[in-house]
């Protein structure tokens, strides 16, 4: 595959003997010397693009008959602003090529660019749950402490709406945690998911009702247990009221 002048150079000489037209007639039908065309036969130099149009107009072709560029498909969907563009850049020299295309390459990079951060944005936006994907549960707004303990008074429920998933829709209520006793793995502030049971396994984490106040431990053997071991476990004696109010499944 040529070059854009090797291609002219070519076609050039080709319809010129078509044509049974010397390369003399051609540069007085141009008003043009001839050696400027004997240039352009032999590939040294290309014509410019209003003297392109003329040529086809005498050897009665197309532009891309001479320059051998099919754009003929396209053709029909380009305005005629695009398509004068596209015959001047035909004629440009290699330098004029160059800089046409820095500045192509360019402007997509910008493009791509911009494309890129509206689709991060539409990805944003759609990761956002819909009202189909939220549920409501009850949410006890006076925080599980892990010193002195609270009771799970109803004056302090109210409903929060979450986005659904697995753990959430397992969830009966949720509850803040007060304190820092089960470090490292729940903190100060956290949202716990709880499922109501009135039992767990031995090493489960959940809420408890101690003597009339509410815990967020480790059950342990006849003790609740801090997982911050600065803090001691708390003894079940056999005098002491003791009920499990759910299982902590997580946090929000």
């Amino acid at each position: 595959m040529g070059t854009v002048r090797e291609h002219l150079q070519h076609n050039l000489n080709y319809y010129l003997k078509e044509n049974k037209m010397t390369q003399k007639k051609l540069s007085e039908l141009l008003n043009v010397s001839q050696a400027a065309v004997t240039n352009w036969t032999k590939g040294k130099n290309s014509p410019d693009i209003e003297t392109l149009i003329q040529i086809c107009n005498i050897l009665n072709i197309s532009i891309n008959d001479i320059l051998d560029v099919d754009v003929s498909d396209a053709d029909s969907e380009l305005s005629k602003t695009e398509r004068t563009y596209i015959q001047k850049y035909i004629a440009l020299d290699n330098n004029g090529k160059s800089l046409v295309h820095l500045i192509i390459d360019n402007e997509t990079q910008r493009m791509r660019s911009q494309a890129a951060q509206t689709v991060s944005a539409e990805a944003e936006t759609q990761d956002l749950p819909d009202e189909d994907n939220i549920i409501s549960i009850v949410f006890y707004d006076l925080p599980v402490s892990a010193g002195t303990g609270i009771y799970l008074n109803d004056s302090y429920k109210d409903e929060i709406e979450v986005e659904r998933n697995a753990i959430t829709e397992r969830a009966d209520f949720a509850l803040r945690i007060n304190g820092d006793s089960m470090e490292p793995r729940y903190h100060n502030g956290d949202v716990l998911l709880v499922r109501e049971q009135s039992a767990v396994e031995q090493g489960e984490c959940g809420i408890f009702i101690l003597n009339g106040e509410g815990y967020f431990k480790k059950l342990g053997r006849n003790q609740l247990i801090s997982l911050n071991p600065k803090y001691r476990p708390i003894p079940i004696h056999e005098y002491d009221t003791v009920s499990c109010v759910g299982k902590v499944l997580g946090t929000l």
